[in-house]
């Protein structure tokens, strides 16, 4: 159950908004033997890379209360010095779990809907009690613009990863959603900790048929209709 190094196994979640990260965080920080920190770079920001990549070092030599697996997790846009922060994740062999979300239409939705959210609670996740939001009407504009973006972000993450020379385990939303027992039990494999019945807290802010979330749900489609985001339109799963 040791890394590399002899000690616990290091890891880093990289992602990008509404993926399912906070869910998998969650989740894998309930697991005894397995301590996953939520995204700590964000405030280190405006003191640069080098607090950034200190922070990084002294958590992973940190005892962690003696887990087997430590890890934490981070966008690709948070970080100061991608290429600085690659070295030290090279130099401390740590592992890299990709999260991703192949539907990037309910992305830009669940991007809308997280911002109401925090409008509304001052959280970007919803938690029980709560429900899924009312339907909204999106400006088709801004959503394209927002989607161009999302589909940006998603190849560089993908470039980032893959020059990375490190152990690397792939894990999409999609799965997460519909059969999230499977995907826990993967992880911990692949973690090479004891596979739990784990679970996240937070819930699904959006509903996942689109049809019954977003108002001006006809509009949107026939801007894509021919596209390859028609079919992400048309997708339920849940």
């Amino acid at each position: 159950m040791m890394g590399i190094s002899g000690g616990p196994r290091r890891f880093v979640i990289l992602f990008q908004g509404r993926s399912g990260s906070t869910y998998l965080t969650e989740a894998l920080d309930s697991h005894p033997q397995v301590h996953c920190e939520i995204e700590r770079l964000v405030p280190l920001r405006k003191h640069g890379a080098a607090a950034q990549l200190e922070w990084v070092d002294r958590y992973f030599h940190s005892s962690c209360n003696g887990a087997a697996a430590v890890g934490f997790k981070t966008k690709l846009e948070d970080i100061a010095e991608p290429s600085a922060f690659a070295d030290l994740l090279r130099r401390l062999q740590a592992d890299v779990i990709l999260l991703t979300r192949k539907n990037v239409v309910k992305m830009v939705v669940s991007w809308f809907n997280c911002e109401r959210l925090f409008g509304s609670t001052g959280h970007w996740n919803l938690y029980p009690p709560g429900q899924t939001l009312s339907p909204l009407e999106l400006d088709a504009e801004t959503f394209d613009r927002r989607l161009r973006l999302v589909m940006q972000g998603k190849s560089r993450l993908a470039d980032y990863v893959g020059q990375l020379p490190l152990r690397q385990l792939t894990l999409c939303y999609e799965d997460l959603l519909t059969d999230p027992r499977s995907v826990l039990a993967k992880t911990c494999e692949w973690l090479e900790v004891p596979a739990l019945g784990l679970r996240g807290r937070c819930l699904k802010v959006t509903n996942d048929d689109l049809r019954k979330a977003i108002l001006n749900f006809d509009e949107l489609y026939t801007k894509y209709i021919g596209t390859d985001f028609q079919p992400m339109l048309d997708e339920v799963l849940a």
